[in-house]
């Protein structure tokens, strides 16, 4: 017979009844006694049911949702302070909600919180920096090419500055009549470089204008050229009678008279420009500003020496085997 009554099967403790249903309502058959299940420790009822804490494990109900225990089924798998990992409950990394700062580059700050699954959210970006990194060390100009160092301090702000060092001659673009004792000639000057240093010679021009004259060129201007102008008069016999000036500055220059003090001449030629050049002479020279050492086709000025002497052919003849070009060094 397979009844639930028959010599007392299916209750607690009695035998299992024959049939599809060996036992009443979720108690479970077991080695032939319907037992108790759900229980830590008991089998699991039908449909592998336990009481809530436990969880179906290899047919018994087992602990679960404590720290290392397997997840409990349902919403809560684990218990306040552990999260679902894998099947089993493991430690949070963080209370949800809470929220964590870490520094970042210039004394900055990120900040992340903490999610609803006990785990990190993404850091955010870098905020609240400083001006610097600390411990920088920053170069930047002062005058005359000069520098000065400033230092990031611990809160990432600079630092007061150091006093300049390292400073040149003078400042860029400035012009000086005289350096060092030496002194240009009329509408001449030393210029100071991009380095902060004085021009070797006296290259900068202080005076404009120039232009066609009448009469002689005045101090401070060379002739470029001459030719005939009938607005000074007669050019009797092919003469000239008017010069094109122009100041004695800048690095070089071509002059139809001798070179002016702080030049010296490079080189002579014939140009018609400056006039005839009757039995074969020159009358032009090539002028370039005298600077720390130089060939010059004429003695040296006061200031230097005579390093050495020979003969060339920009210069002119050495008739006889003589020598027509010097070269030069500032004392």
């Amino acid at each position: 017979s397979g009844g639930a009554d028959d010599a007392g099967c299916g209750v607690l403790g009695g035998a299992c009844c024959v049939g599809a249903t060996p036992c009443t309502g979720i108690l479970v058959c077991r080695a032939g006694i319907c037992s108790a299940c759900g229980r830590s420790g008991d089998p699991c009822c039908a449909g592998d049911g336990c009481n809530v804490g436990l969880t179906c494990e290899a047919g018994t109900c087992t602990g679960c949702g404590g720290m290392g225990q397997a997840c409990c089924p349902g919403t809560s798998p684990c218990a306040t302070g552990s999260r679902c990992v894998s099947g089993m409950c493991s430690a949070c990394e963080c209370t949800p909600g809470m929220r964590e700062e870490t520094p970042c580059e210039r004394c900055g700050t990120r900040t992340r919180t903490c999610l609803d699954s006990c785990t990190w959210g993404t850091l955010g970006a870098c905020s609240d920096m400083g001006e610097c990194d600390a411990g920088m060390v920053e170069t930047v100009p002062c005058e005359r090419c000069g520098t000065r160092t400033r230092t990031c301090s611990s809160s990432c702000r600079w630092g007061l500055a150091t006093g300049c060092t390292g400073m040149g001659e003078c400042e860029p673009g400035v012009t000086s009549t005289s350096v060092d004792g030496v002194s240009c000639g009329v509408c001449q000057a030393f210029e100071c470089d991009s380095a902060c240093h004085w021009s070797e010679g006296c290259s900068a021009c202080t005076c404009t204008g120039g232009g066609p004259s009448c009469a002689a060129c005045t101090a401070g201007y060379h002739p470029e050229s001459f030719t005939c102008s009938l607005a000074c008069g007669s050019c009797a016999g092919g003469g000239v009678n008017q010069a094109n000036c122009q100041p004695n500055c800048g690095t070089s220059f071509r002059s139809c008279a001798a070179c002016p003090a702080g030049y010296h001449p490079e080189s002579f030629t014939c140009s018609l420009s400056c006039g005839s050049c009757a039995g074969g002479g020159q009358n032009q020279a090539s002028c370039a500003v005298n600077d720390d050492s130089f060939t010059s086709c004429a003695a040296c000025p006061a200031g230097y020496r005579t390093s050495g002497s020979r003969c060339s052919l920009s210069c002119g003849s050495c008739a006889g085997g003589g020598v027509n070009q010097v070269t030069c060094d500032r004392l």
